[in-house]
């Protein structure tokens, strides 16, 4: 899951996504079901359920409860993640020494300091690669995305909240088992058991599941597993869409051999620039201020022709007032 950053000059307040979050923060999720109701910790209204705390305000009974933390947790150290391991197998552990322990490499730390020439590196970086590929098809089952437990409307809060908890974990070691394999090298991922919350419950209740990817790389960023939970939830129903970001850095002849290959794939995907778009809202701006200042300068000179009239009206009252005298 990765992010583009933006190279250019920083627009406060003008993204959709930064917007959603400072509502959020300021209000709290509004979560709804299909008759708008709201949806809480511990009861279930239509037919959808959640363990999410409503940090919308006082709830049922009066009660105010926090909002889930949604920090993103993509590094840790080795003891955060041991704890955090822990805390999701509910298990407590008890220091009962502290004793420190030394570790050496030897001699040289490790590296031989032996060179090799040019292709050998190749060979060696060749032979690395396809190793990699191997590993990556032997490991590919364990590299997709959570799934979220099935659940009824019977099934309590507290038990749903421990069967996610429960799969997250078993997640997680599947893929403490693929670091174990020194062919390969994990990027990091999203570590919150939280945001993945809010992914399932988003697939849950949309109709359609955009992913918004970089068009100059669109296959490093895609991911084929979320449209196949997507359609594991409801694939009658439910659709995933590619929005291909940054259209303007590509060619025209690059565009169209993308659409060919993700229509060749089945993929729906539309093209968007939000330069483009970002252009287009400023020019709109600055016509909208350029309307309004001839607005303000033509309302400014009737009102000074206004005020000349009234001072020529007055000029002639006082003469015919001298002339009857």
């Amino acid at each position: 899951m990765g992010g583009a950053r933006n190279g250019g000059k920083k627009v406060g307040g003008g993204g959709l996504g930064s917007g959603i979050a400072r509502r959020a923060a300021r209000h709290g999720a509004h979560v709804g079901g299909n008759d708008g109701r709201y949806i809480q910790q511990g009861y279930a209204y239509g037919d959808r359920h959640t363990t999410m705390e409503n940090p919308d305000g006082p709830g049922m009974g009066g009660s105010r409860r926090a909002g889930p933390n949604l920090t993103s947790v993509m590094e840790r150290n080795d003891l955060d993640e041991f704890l955090a391991i822990a805390e999701l197998s509910e298990r407590d552990f008890t220091a009962e020494r502290r004793g420190a322990v030394v570790v050496s490499l030897g001699g040289d730390g490790g590296h031989s300091g032996v060179g090799v020439d040019g292709d050998s590196a190749r060979r060696d970086e060749a032979r690395r690669l396809a190793e990699t590929a191997r590993a990556q098809l032997t490991h590919a089952d364990k590299l997709k995305v959570p799934r979220r437990p099935p659940w009824t409307r019977e099934t309590s809060p507290e038990q749903l909240d421990a069967n996610e908890r429960r799969c997250f974990l078993e997640w997680r070691r599947a893929l403490a088992a693929v670091e174990e394999d020194e062919r390969l090298t994990l990027t990091p991922f999203e570590k919150n058991l939280e945001i993945w919350r809010q992914l399932w419950r988003v697939c849950e209740r949309s109709d359609v599941v955009v992913q918004v990817v970089d068009a100059r790389d669109p296959l490093f960023y895609r991911c084929p597993d979320l449209e196949a939970y997507v359609r594991e939830i409801d694939g009658d129903r439910k659709k995933t869409m590619l929005l291909l970001n940054k259209a303007d850095l590509l060619s025209p002849q690059l565009r169209a051999a993308w659409s060919d290959h993700f229509d060749e794939i089945g993929v729906e995907h539309l093209w968007w620039s939000a330069k483009a778009a970002s252009e287009e809202v400023e020019a709109e701006e600055r016509a909208a201020k350029t309307d309004w200042m001839a607005e303000e300068a033509a309302t400014a000179a009737a009102i000074g022709g206004v005020r000349a009239g009234e001072g020529v009206l007055d000029d002639e009252d006082e003469s015919e007032s001298e002339s009857e005298s």
